[in-house]
């Protein structure tokens, strides 16, 4: 019985300290479900497609450029980031040569590029915070899907901060197709007080001695994901 409840304790402690790491988690959307219902406050020419079409990763993501010929972009709800905090996401251009023009036809210079930018005036004004090279994996093989995590610099740093996906231009449906995938904006967890490594280690040894052992899932696509934006 002293074992059992032992063990209970432990997971008690365990999962408090995992609910504190995830706290600061205030956006997230990979997209498999669709467009999440408080991912955006709008989006055009985009949709939560992918599942099982070459260059995607492993799901569905938010592709832009194939639904009609208006401006793509997505712009988030109002976020509190007043702490500051990162946002992240996967992101590609189109590179029809290694997975058709159906999804993926290329963008052709600067001008076709996708701009990511702040407001904090309601969507008013933005701006910009990181410039996305459409053209910067062509010809790559595999398919590359670049990873970005943007630190949110201090004007940025609001209780109603918007984040906005655009492309600068859009030649129509067939044309210059990118795409997002698991985004993500994460505050730090002010509440939270880390314990002393070796504290944490001798906890996690107590807890586990004589119960037994029981850890980002690997994203995955048809090729192999790179790091890099």
């Amino acid at each position: 019985m002293r074992t059992i409840l032992s063990a209970v304790a432990c997971f008690a402690v365990l999962t408090s300290n995992i609910e504190k790491m995830e706290a600061g988690l205030i956006l997230s959307d990979d997209f498999n479900s669709g467009v999440g219902v408080g991912t955006f406050q709008s989006i055009q020419n985009a949709a939560a497609i992918g599942d099982g079409v070459p260059g995607f990763l492993s799901g569905n993501a938010l592709h832009f450029g194939r639904q009609n010929s208006l401006t793509p972009f997505a712009i988030t709800n109002a976020l509190d980031v007043s702490s500051g905090g990162t946002i992240s996401f996967d992101f590609r251009g189109g590179n029809e040569n290694v997975d058709g023009s159906s999804y993926w036809e290329n963008s052709e210079g600067s001008g076709e590029w996708v701009d990511l930018a702040y407001s904090t005036d309601g969507g008013l004004n933005f701006v910009n915070l990181f410039v996305l090279d459409t053209e910067a994996d062509q010809g790559e093989n595999p398919t590359v899907w670049n990873s970005a995590n943007i630190a949110i610099p201090f004007a940025a740093q609001t209780a109603a901060t918007q984040f906005r996906f655009q492309q600068r231009f859009n030649d129509g449906p067939s044309f210059d197709h990118w795409a997002i995938d698991n985004l993500a904006v994460e505050t730090p967890d002010i509440s939270a007080v880390p314990e002393p490594t070796s504290i944490a280690l001798f906890g996690v040894s107590a807890c586990f001695a004589g119960v037994g052992a029981v850890r980002r899932r690997r994203r995955g696509d048809n090729s192999q994901n790179e790091v890099g934006a």
